[in-house]
C-alpha cells in the first residue's frame, strides 16, 4: 500500500500518503462461509512544489541559461503566471529560462509549475547587471628627439574590441622612420598615423624618425676654355653655392660668372637657398696687345688682307615647314635642292655665341659633319623647328682658322657651312 495509507477492517483505504507513485497490492474480503481477494492498485500524485526560490544574476550581453527545478509527480509544465521576465530571457515549458539580456536591472516574477495533481506558484527575482567594460592601456613614446606622438582619435585605455589611432608629427628636417608595436616593426617611412583596430590586449607603441636626406642637385660649369674647373658640381636643395677659384685663360681676361649663355644675367655668390639644377658660364674678354710697328724691306711691303665679306642670308621661303620626327630633322614645302642660311659665319672665341643656321629646302637632315666625323646631336647641335643650333662649346673647341660643317641629308646636294674662328 502507498506509505501514510492503512485499510481497517470496514476497508476504508486512509491516511495521508507520503510518497507518491502508483502502488499495487492485494486486499481479501471474506466471511464465515469463504473468501475474496483483489489486486488493486493505488496512484499517488504530488502537486509540483518549486525548490528554486531565485535564479542566479545575469550580465548585459552575455548568454543566459537556467533551468527552474520542483518536486512533484511528472511530467511538470512551467509558465510565467505573473509579472515580466527580463528582455532577452524566455521560459520554456521545461524550466529553461535562457536567453541574452540587452539591458540590466531588477525584475521580479511569478512562475507556475503545474501537473495532473495541481499547480504551485512562487515569485522569483532575476538581478541583470551592467555589461562588464574591458579596458587595455596604449602605452606610446618617441624614439630620440626628432619629433612627438599623440593619440588623435579614440580613448585610452581603449575598450576591447576599440579602435585607436596614433599621429607622429615630425619636427623640422625629420620624417618617421618606422613604427613599432610590441617590439615588432609594423610600419615604415613616411606613413605618419598608426591605427590599432579591434584591440584585445595591451600595447607598447613607439615611433622613431630620422632626418631627411638631402636632394642633390647639379652644377654645371662651362668654363669656355678657362682653368681651373670649379671643382663644386652638386649642392643640397637649399643649400648654397660657394665662390669658385678664378680661373685664367692665356690672352683674356675673366670677366666673371653668368646665369645664361647669352652673358645678360651675372650671377653673384654665393648663391643660397638652391631649388633647382644651376648652369654657370665663364665671360672672357680677349686682351688687345700692343704690336710693335711693322718693318718693312723693299720689296717685302705686305699684302693687305681683303675685307671680310658682308654675310647676307639668303631669301628665305615662307613656305618652308621644318619637321623633326624618328630622330632626324625633316624640311617640306619647298621644292629645288637644300640650302642654308647664312652659309657662313664668324665664331669670337673671346665673346661665345650658339651659331643658328637656317635650312631652306625639301630634303631631310641627318646629321652634321665636321672633319668626317660625325657631330653627337644634342650636345654638339640642336634642332629646333627649321633651325640648327650648333653649340659654342663645340666652336670654342676650333683653334683659330677656317673650318667647314657639312649639312648631310638624304639628298645629292649637302650644303657647307663655312665658320671662321677668331680670337
Amino acid at each position: 500500500m502507498p506509505p501514510g495509507l492503512t485499510l481497517n477492517d470496514d476497508g476504508e483505504l486512509s491516511g495521508i500518503p507520503t510518497q507518491d507513485g502508483a502502488f499495487t497490492f492485494t486486499v481479501r474480503a471474506q466471511n464465515d462461509i469463504d473468501h475474496y481477494d483483489k489486486e488493486i492498485e493505488v496512484v499517488i500524485r504530488s502537486v509540483p512544489l518549486v525548490i528554486a526560490y531565485n535564479a542566479p544574476h545575469g550580465t548585459v550581453g552575455t548568454a543566459y541559461n537556467f533551468t527552474f527545478n520542483a518536486i512533484g509527480t511528472a511530467p511538470i509544465l512551467w509558465s510565467v503566471e505573473a509579472g515580466t521576465l527580463p528582455p532577452g530571457l524566455t521560459l520554456s515549458s521545461d524550466g529553461l529560462l535562457s536567453g541574452t539580456p540587452p539591458t540590466h536591472g531588477n525584475f521580479s516574477f511569478i512562475v507556475r509549475a503545474a501537473n495532473e495533481a495541481g499547480n504551485n506558484t512562487r515569485e522569483l527575482s532575476i538581478l541583470i547587471n551592467e555589461e562588464e567594460v574591458i579596458t587595455h592601456t596604449i602605452t606610446y613614446s618617441v624614439i630620440g628627439t626628432g619629433g612627438t606622438l599623440s593619440v588623435t582619435n579614440g580613448a585610452n585605455p581603449a575598450t576591447q574590441g576599440s579602435s585607436i589611432t596614433l599621429t607622429a608629427v615630425p619636427g623640422n628636417g625629420f620624417r618617421v622612420k618606422e613604427w613599432i608595436n610590441n617590439n615588432a616593426v609594423v610600419s615604415e617611412s613616411l606613413v605618419n598615423t598608426l591605427t590599432i583596430s579591434n584591440i584585445q590586449a595591451a600595447h607598447t607603441i613607439t615611433v622613431e624618425f630620422e632626418p631627411i636626406p638631402p636632394v642633390t642637385l647639379t652644377v654645371t660649369w662651362h668654363t669656355n676654355g678657362g682653368l681651373p674647373k670649379p671643382a663644386q658640381i652638386s649642392a643640397d636643395k637649399g643649400g648654397s653655392i660657394a665662390a669658385p677659384a678664378y680661373m685664367i685663360l692665356n690672352g683674356y681676361t675673366f670677366e666673371g660668372w653668368y646665369l645664361d649663355a647669352a652673358f645678360n644675367d651675372a650671377a653673384t655668390f654665393p648663391i643660397e637657398g638652391v631649388t633647382a639644377d644651376m648652369e654657370f658660364w665663364a665671360r672672357w674678354a680677349e686682351n688687345q696687345e700692343e704690336l710693335p710697328p711693322p718693318i718693312f724691306t723693299p720689296g717685302s711691303m705686305p699684302t693687305p688682307e681683303p675685307p671680310e665679306p658682308e654675310l647676307t642670308p639668303p631669301p628665305q621661303n615662307p613656305n618652308v615647314n621644318f619637321n623633326i620626327a624618328g630622330g632626324e630633322a625633316t624640311v617640306s614645302g619647298a621644292t629645288g635642292t637644300v640650302s642654308i642660311s647664312p652659309p657662313r659665319v664668324n665664331f669670337h672665341r673671346s665673346r661665345p655665341r650658339d651659331i643658328a643656321i637656317t635650312i631652306i629646302g625639301d630634303d631631310t637632315l641627318r646629321h652634321l659633319r665636321y672633319n668626317n666625323i660625325n657631330l653627337e646631336r644634342d650636345r654638339d647641335y640642336t634642332v629646333d623647328g627649321n633651325r640648327v643650333i650648333i653649340s659654342a662649346d663645340f666652336l670654342y673647341g676650333l683653334e683659330r682658322g677656317i673650318y667647314t660643317i657639312n649639312f648631310v641629308v638624304n639628298g645629292d646636294h649637302n650644303p657647307n657651312l663655312t665658320v671662321r674662328v677668331r680670337g
